[in-house]
């Protein structure tokens, strides 16, 4: 009697340790559940720019989760792989623009802004607006643009003290003191007779002339008081909340800014003096032209020019002029970058003489040897067509173009400016899809726009690794080193090139696979840049 009762004892034991136990693996199970669904969440809201610690944290939760529900190491090698694609290839980015306005209200002619007093064709509003929206449309759609608008009601301030007048005397001449911007009656001043229509100014002898060159004349090149709107509206806090990544000046004349410039860490020449001073991620401060409605997209042409000439080519050239290369044959112009085949104006093969066009550059689109001569009507054979419509896979087809090639858009757009056609057609014809190339450049340029930012240097965290013959589940591991000063850890197989693939092979799902007993080594490659690790592979 008493062993019976001592095995029911044993048998209760045993049933409620099996219901802990179930009860348990179903809350652990639901938990993994829930982690998966916000990691498929994150996904969609978070860039590359500043993923590096996410992207650690993902790697640990995989890890966890492939201990925990005992997965395959080929589907943790999977899923890591699926997170480096959708961060490197996504086919969208938010763009977060801060427009500061310097348009102020003219109390003395009936509470009026500058622009309305100038009749500027469209306000100030719709200059900014037009530009984006080019912007947009030329990305192919990758950029979605979202707008931060503050009115400063100032006028542009200057690095230096000019005369503004501050009254008349008894004769009726101006009284004036110093000051490091204009006021409303100097401004006025200079602005009389209508010379700002069509940027022309009173010729010398012309009535306004007098006033318009002496308070005009003090005003020098470029000395827009960049460190003065950043202090003042708290540019450098506001980059580092991530509360935009382009600045836009919309500035009322004259403002004398350059066209584009960089603030930050690392900055870089894009058509401006870089400051680099300021401790945040860099960011472009682009001047958006009030009086100039057609110079906007123009400037953030130069600025790309110069974004991409540092990522394909290594330097920020920008000297205004035509990109004209004489090669011997097809073999040198294999040899040029992505970049200057891009914007060839014309090459010449001197085997035959035969001269040949790429999509030229802002200043020369690819049929004229005039700068800023967008409606010039001579045919050149360009191979603008193969660019937008087969990259990566160009397929080397030239036909005969001239300028209707981007004047026919604006039957579309309405248009009047040949300047901004041209940049829309230039834009939309680079490079836009996800990927790298062999030579680890993104297919889509306009992330390098957009970001600023390229890598300038790989390090692998070890040198070579060792492997078993048959499937292995390691994964390389290397850092990246951009030139914003950011830094990215990445986990992955898929990015290597293998020198020797009798001895090794990465298959689909990422594995590195010993196929036979040796040495060899695999290259990962980065816009431009790579690094290498030995392979050794045993028994």
């Amino acid at each position: 009697m008493k062993i019976k009762e001592y095995q029911i004892i044993i048998i209760i034991i045993v049933i409620i340790s099996f219901l802990f136990y179930f009860a348990l693996l179903r809350k652990n199970t639901d938990a993994k559940q829930i982690l998966v669904s916000n990691d498929t969440a994150n996904l969609t809201s978070i860039g590359e720019v500043n993923n590096t610690q996410q992207k650690e944290v993902w790697s640990n939760e995989l890890d966890n989760k492939t201990q925990d529900t005992g997965l395959d190491k080929a589907d943790e090698i999977l899923q890591k792989e699926v997170l480096n694609d959708e961060l490197e290839n996504k086919t969208q980015e938010t763009l977060k623009v801060l427009v500061l306005e310097f348009d102020p209200i003219l109390k003395t002619k009936g509470n009026i802004k500058c622009s309305e007093f100038i009749n500027v064709k469209g306000n100030n509003t719709s200059i900014i607006e037009e530009v984006l929206s080019d912007m947009e449309y030329s990305s192919n759609g990758y950029l979605n643009i979202e707008t931060t608008w503050i009115d400063t009601n100032e006028f542009p301030r200057y690095t230096k003290e000019i005369d503004i007048i501050t009254g008349k005397d008894a004769e009726g001449n101006d009284i004036t003191s110093k000051s490091y911007s204009l006021n409303e009656e100097t401004w006025l001043t200079i602005m009389q007779n209508g010379w700002y229509e069509g940027m022309i100014h009173p010729k010398k002898g012309e009535a306004g002339y007098k006033d318009w060159y002496k308070y005009v004349d003090q005003i020098t090149g470029f000395c827009f008081d960049y460190d003065y709107i950043i202090d003042k509206y708290k540019l450098i806090e506001k980059r580092n909340n991530g509360e935009f990544d382009f600045v836009f000046l919309s500035l009322i004349e004259p403002g004398n800014a350059y066209e584009a410039m960089m603030v930050g860490r690392n900055a870089y020449w894009i058509n401006g003096s870089e400051n680099t001073k300021y401790d945040c991620k860099f960011f472009p401060i682009i001047y958006a032209n009030i009086v100039r409605k057609d110079t906007v997209f123009h400037s953030v042409g130069h600025m790309s020019e110069c974004i991409l000439s540092n990522v394909f080519d290594g330097n920020s050239v920008l000297n205004y002029n035509q990109n004209i290369i004489e090669v011997k044959n097809d073999e040198d112009y294999n040899k040029l970058s992505l970049w200057q085949k891009f914007t060839l104006c014309e090459y010449t093969l001197t085997s035959n003489s035969e001269k040949k066009y790429g999509l030229g550059n802002v200043h020369f689109p690819p049929n004229t040897v005039t700068s800023y001569d967008y409606t010039n009507n001579t045919k050149v054979l360009s191979n603008w067509k193969d660019w937008r419509d087969n990259y990566p896979n160009l397929k080397g087809v030239y036909e005969m173009t001239d300028s209707s090639a981007w004047l026919n858009e604006q039957a579309t757009i309405g248009a009047q400016y040949p300047d901004r056609l041209h940049m829309r057609w230039w834009f939309k014809s680079m490079p836009h899809l996800v990927g790298r190339n062999e030579e680890g450049f993104l297919h889509n340029w306009w992330k390098y726009i957009s970001t600023m930012d390229y890598v300038q240097d790989i390090v692998p965290s070890n040198d070579s690794l060792t492997i078993k013959l048959g499937k292995n589940s390691n994964l390389l591991e290397y850092t990246c080193y951009y030139k914003s000063g950011d830094s990215k850890l990445f986990r992955t197989n898929k990015e290597a090139k293998v020198q020797d693939d009798s001895i090794l092979e990465i298959s689909p799902k990422g594995e590195l696979i010993g196929k036979r007993i040796g040495s060899t080594y695999v290259k990962i490659w980065k816009d431009g840049k790579n690094c290498t690790i030995t392979i050794n592979v045993t028994e």
